[in-house]
């Protein structure tokens, strides 16, 4: 078992190389269709599982946009470094970036529209406090919040009144600051971020609640992709030979 979940890893890393070098080699242009799934099985000759988990690991790390019933396009090829394949090599080694990006977008995605809908004043009232010792922390001078960011997603957590809502962030947050640790983001990024985080759950709108949050995972998503493909180049340049 544990070598058949190898092998289909190893396949799924190749075909995302082999649609890498495809879009590089064929040139297409952002927003541009690539091959179908039929087409890439006979082009590659892998089965669909494989190329289906290939592409949906290139649209998670923002090279592919998935459009249902018209097929997969490019998005943000630049994010891939064509110099190695290294870095799609790491994000396929990473038992746990996929589930938790997906597992995160699930459960906080479902946290902020309830909470909008359910806060109470005094709910409110602690996460606007949670914010404020945010504010004080970046006014102090502090380079790392991290910790009272990860205070207001449980005080917003906490407003949907289920227990079982806060558990499970309980249960994901030390895996998600292990993910995160490393990434740059500078304090007053930190802090606005997490303000209008406060003001779509404030706002009483499942729906501003949502687009808030989702922007955010977002834009974390970004930040771990580009804090890895920088230790990727690095490491690349590293091992290279120097020529002068």
């Amino acid at each position: 078992m544990l070598f058949d979940e190898i092998s289909t890893k190893n396949s799924a890393q190749q075909v995302m190389e082999e649609v890498v070098s495809l879009v590089e080699e064929e040139g297409f242009s952002a927003g541009e269709k690539i091959p179908s799934e039929k087409e890439l099985m006979e082009y590659l000759d892998f089965g669909r599982s494989t190329i289906r988990e290939a592409l949906h690991a290139l649209v998670a790390i923002g090279v592919l946009e998935s459009r249902p019933g018209k097929g997969y396009f490019v998005r943000q090829y630049h994010k891939i470094p064509l110099y190695s394949n290294e870095f799609l090599a790491r994000i396929m080694n990473d038992d746990s970036f996929f589930d938790l990006m997906e597992s995160r977008k699930i459960m906080e995605r479902s946290i902020f529209m309830i909470a909008a809908e359910r806060a109470t004043d005094e709910d409110i009232e602690k996460i606007e406090s949670s914010l404020a010792q945010l504010k004080k922390a970046l006014e102090a001078g502090r380079d790392n919040i991290t910790d009272l960011t990860t205070d207001v997603h449980f005080a917003i957590a906490r407003a949907t009144h289920n227990q079982i809502l806060v558990g499970l962030l309980e249960q994901l947050s030390p895996i998600i600051a292990e993910k995160i640790e490393g990434t740059s983001i500078p304090p007053q990024d930190d802090y606005d971020t997490h303000r209008k985080l406060v003001e779509g759950v404030k706002s009483g709108d499942p729906n501003k609640a949502e687009d808030a949050i989702l922007n955010h995972l977002e834009q974390m998503k970004e930040r771990y992709l580009d804090h890895l493909q920088e230790e990727t180049q690095n490491g690349y340049q590293e091992d290279s030979p120097n020529v002068n």
